[in-house]
């Protein structure tokens, strides 16, 4: 089996009569991946062409267009890191024009001109003769390697011509059962026609070709011309297939357009590739396949002399195409999320148009809390880790089961488990798979997220939201309970079994996060559910689950430290880098600190996490940052805290505690407003009212910040998280605060302001000390 590591040109095909153009000039072929990403449905071919290592794909069978292309090439990407260069090579419709002498079985190659990209992303509509067009953008251009190398062979064409003919007879000498589809047709076929002929559907090829004054007069190519001729140029890529000499002609005169094709539009900006055309039609009406095989044949036959001119090394040596893609995409991630936003705003209101007041009112009773935002808390999946569970024997066994089936992932602290779910719900959400539906929960020790009848309503809404109709599942129940509903767990269990078990055509995954942080009652009924799920349900039935608590298939991530400990190497390696990008570390200090971190024992994503994050704050605040970056690296997330809380001024030391007090003994997160009563509260026994205790929350948010140099895990979106703070919990006068807080906060005088406005909502903690109270009061020292 071949390494996918060891691939750096990446060539896709849109057609079969491609992909087998494409093999057929490999120098050797290699044996199918080693590993393929566990989304990756991709065929592909491995092999050698001159010095290079080529995986060549191709799009599913009876798939056009850009969002197959862009779909193939994730996929890609995903399973073959190291590629450098993209290629996508295959056939496409010829523009001629008086500038421009192109024809069938020559070659058109995207190229940079002006401000135009090479490829030029278009909008037909329906590309039907007599409509009209609007064009949309230019995407990215190339990488500067293909477009060197493509001067270079314009060069070397010029001045010896090109042997691409002689190539291809080679190829179809040795392997004759090409010849009749792959062998250059009669010059005869090339018939260009006026673009004012239009060829009717209920007419054979012949009968336009019959009447001469149908054709656009041509002179014959001379002996001192190449035959094919190599264009380079502008390539127009839609949905749409071409098929309207009138728009054809226009664009060419607007655009200086020198083919049309589908699928390059989906890769720029995702894959930057050289895209390479043979022209096997005219982009009108009279296209047929006739020259599809020779087209293929010269467009590969192109690409391999192009490959020929490029060093080994000088591919090496271009960054990865993941690396050039994210890099550009953080720049423009902001932009993206708010149009993501607008997107989903817009889908739920045309959702809402659709769906009966009833269904709509039954939908909203399940969305109980933010599961999205609980999930994206966790950090995102680095490229190359969580390969321990993805590749096991265990995780395939169940992705490829076709029956009811319950995954069990189990591995120590800190080792990524929430990072691997979060990979998997992603992975589904952005490609959409029309087969699969995934619905997720993350627990959390918090009364937010420790409930199994709130992770079931979550799940439920999200079912819902992705297949409106399974809502008749839920309403009789909801008509009979109301609101009362989300806290019947054996009902609203009995109506996910219904949805899911309804629809056999989409199969169900249900992910639940740290079962172990979920209510201890909670916790023995979920796993009785999960014993009857596994036991009753048919083998037909397409409901998957992975959880942490239930080993029917068991992935024991704790026998695998050895190769979780390899990526959290990877991840290390990845930190530092981004660490150097802004702080000044020299080579020697960047190796320095690399090392260090990757000879600490008991690594665990968490204490790497908040190891790098506290690098800096030590640049700033040591004078001799070089020296101290090294010896202060903490060896523990015990120590880590330790570190930060060393740094806090002693004057300061009491209100710090007092913070993390409340964070530690509050039952759920809490907002900065709440917050700035409770510790107005706290510190300040001789007010007799919220006016005269509360804090101003702005001024005290950049209080914490200054204060606590682990605010990025305290402050989310206004949250207060204790999310990693259970390693304070030895902060032994944190109930008897919250107690005295929220008892002090529930006696005291609330005058109306008689001065206008006041600075914060006076009851901003009034439904957290009404409804926790007695907790407190219960558990006080």
């Amino acid at each position: 089996m071949s390494d996918p590591t060891g691939y750096t040109v990446g060539w896709i095909c849109a057609l079969p009569v491609e992909y087998v153009a494409a093999q057929e000039f490999l120098d050797e072929e290699h044996e199918k991946p080693s590993f393929v990403s566990p989304n990756d449905t991709n065929d592909y071919t491995l092999g050698k062409m001159h010095e290079h290592n080529v995986v060549i794909a191709v799009l599913p069978d009876g798939e056009y267009g850009t969002a197959s292309a862009a779909n193939v090439a994730t996929s890609m990407l995903n399973t073959f890191h190291n590629i450098r260069i993209g290629l996508m090579v295959g056939i496409g419709g010829g523009v001629p024009s008086e500038k421009h002498d192109v024809r069938l079985g020559d070659v058109v190659v995207s190229a940079p001109r002006g401000d135009q990209g090479g490829v030029f992303q278009y909008d037909f509509g329906k590309s039907i003769q007599g409509q009209s067009f609007q064009y949309t953008r230019f995407l990215n251009q190339p990488p500067t390697t293909l477009r060197t190398a493509m001067t270079g062979i314009q060069a070397q064409y010029k001045r010896k011509g090109h042997k691409l003919t002689e190539a291809i007879d080679i190829i179809l000498d040795t392997n004759v059962r090409l010849r009749s589809e792959y062998e250059r047709p009669e010059s005869t076929t090339d018939r260009l026609f006026q673009p004012s002929v239009n060829h009717e559907l209920d007419c054979d090829a012949a009968s336009c070709a019959n009447d001469a004054s149908n054709w656009l007069p041509r002179r014959e190519r001379s002996n001192h011309e190449d035959n094919p001729a190599i264009h380079y140029g502008l390539i127009a890529s839609a949905n749409q297939l071409m098929k309207d000499a009138l728009i054809r002609d226009r664009l060419a005169a607007e655009k200086d357009v020198l083919c049309f094709e589908m699928e390059a539009a989906g890769l720029m900006n995702t894959f930057p590739c050289l895209v390479i055309r043979g022209v096997c039609d005219y982009s009108d009406s009279h296209k047929n396949n006739q020259w599809q095989g020779y087209a293929a044949m010269v467009a590969a036959a192109y690409t391999k002399d192009l490959l020929q001119r490029i060093p080994l090394n000088r591919i090496e040596a271009e960054e990865r195409i993941t690396a050039v893609v994210s890099e550009g995409l953080k720049g423009i991630q902001h932009r993206l999320d708010q149009a993501y936003s607008q997107h989903e705003q817009h889908f739920s209101e045309q959702k809402a148009r659709v769906l009966t007041d009833k269904q709509r009112l039954c939908h909203q009773v399940f969305k109980v809390v933010n599961f999205a935002e609980q999930k994206n808390i966790n950090p995102q999946r680095a490229e190359g880790t969580c390969r321990w569970a993805f590749q096991s024997s265990e995780y395939i066994r169940w992705w490829n089961s076709n029956c009811s089936n319950l995954l069990w992932v189990l591995a120590d602290p800190g080792c990524g488990k929430s990072v691997l779910a979060r990979s998997i719900i992603d992975s589904y959400s952005e490609t959409s798979h029309p087969t699969v539906r995934i619905c997720y929960f993350f627990f959390k020790d918090n009364d937010e997220q420790n409930s199994l009848a709130t992770a079931l309503c979550s799940v439920l809404h999200q079912l819902f939201s992705q297949h409106s109709d399974l809502l008749t599942h839920a309403i009789p129940s909801w008509e009979k309970n109301g609101g009362m509903l989300r806290q019947e767990v054996d009902e609203l269990w009995r109506i996910l079994m219904a949805a899911t078990s309804a629809d056999m055509s989409c199969k169900t995954i249900c992910i639940f996060d740290a079962l172990d942080e979920c209510r201890e009652t909670d916790q023995r009924r979920l796993i009785e559910k999960l014993q009857a799920f596994h036991l009753q349900t048919s083998s037909s039935t397409e409901q998957t689950l992975i959880t942490d608590s239930f080993p029917h298939i068991h992935i024991k991530g704790e026998e695998q430290n050895d190769q979780i400990h390899e990526e959290i190497d990877l991840v290390v390696r990845i930190r530092v880098k981004e660490l150097a990008e802004t702080v000044p570390l020299s080579p020697e200090l960047h190796h320095r600190i690399e090392q260090q971190l990757l000879q600490m024992e008991h690594r665990t994503y968490l204490w790497l996490h908040l190891s790098i994050d506290d690098i800096p704050t030590t640049f700033k605040h040591n004078l001799r940052p070089a020296k101290s970056s090294i010896t202060l690296i903490p060896p523990s997330v015990d120590a880590v805290y330790e570190k930060i809380l060393c740094r806090v001024p002693a004057d300061e030391m009491d209100i710090v505690r007092k913070i993390l007090e409340i964070i530690v003994a509050a039952r759920r997160p809490i907002t900065i407003r709440e917050m700035a009563v409770a510790l107005g509260i706290a510190t300040y026994p001789e007010a007799r009212t919220t006016m005269e205790a509360g804090l101003d929350p702005t001024h005290l948010q950049r209080r914490i910040r200054r204060l606590c140099g682990f605010s990025e895990f305290l402050i989310q979106k206004e949250n207060l998280n204790n999310l990693h703070l259970t390693y304070w919990s030895s902060l032994s006068n944190a109930e008897d605060q919250m107690a005295e807080i929220c008892l002090r906060y529930l006696l005291m005088e609330d005058p109306e302001d008689d001065e206008g406005q006041p600075r914060f909502n006076m009851r901003d903690l009034l439904e957290y000390s009404a409804v926790h109270w007695a907790d407190h009061v219960q558990k006080m020292t």
